[in-house]
């Protein structure tokens, strides 16, 4: 998929192009896809700094019945018109679900990204769910993850915040309903 910049006179600036392709056969799935956004340069003001945005991302998994496991990779790149560090990092991940009865599952997984460049958190995530369906609508779940940072950064289990230390525990529980 292709889409145009809003600039006049230039296709590429602001433009933004993705690119999937998938494999299935029986219980084995396979996903590569890959999206590139170039940015606005002084089309804009104040002027945009971002080069350009990538990502390349890799999955596979596989369905046992009861336990299915997934396996992916992702490759980013940020980088800068200006004298700004380029933003590059790799992570990966494992992980896993396994239904135990019709009514109880569980959820597992393991993050891990190195981000390039200087003495970086490269921070690793142990996530858990598990879910009781009440009903076909109705679910029960507790939730609950682990983040270490390394060299003394500091991390957390949220995306948004930076946390407070250089290892941070989260815990949640709830009922969801879906309509």
């Amino acid at each position: 998929m292709y889409g145009f910049g809003n600039v006049p006179g230039s296709v590429k600036t602001s433009s933004k192009y993705d690119f999937a392709l998938g494999y299935e056969t029986g219980p084995f799935a396979a996903v590569v896809t890959f999206d590139r956004q170039n940015g606005a340069a002084d089309s804009v003001t104040p002027a945009d700094t971002v080069n350009y945005i990538q990502g390349i991302h890799a999955g596979l998994s596989y369905d046992f019945g009861n336990l299915k496991t997934m396996a992916g990779y992702r490759n980013y790149r940020r980088t800068y018109h200006t004298s700004a560090a380029n933003q590059l990092s790799d992570t990966y991940w494992v992980g896993g679900s396994y239904q135990f009865t019709p009514t109880f599952s569980l959820i597992a997984a393991v993050y891990h990204q190195d981000i390039k460049g200087g003495t970086d958190a490269d921070p690793t995530l142990v996530s858990m769910r598990a879910n009781y369906a009440l009903s076909k609508r109705t679910v029960l779940y507790l939730s609950g993850a682990f983040a270490i940072a390394k060299h003394d950064q500091k991390v957390g289990v949220s995306r948004d915040f930076t946390g407070y230390g250089t290892t941070q525990v989260g815990v949640t529980a709830g009922i969801q309903q879906r309509f």
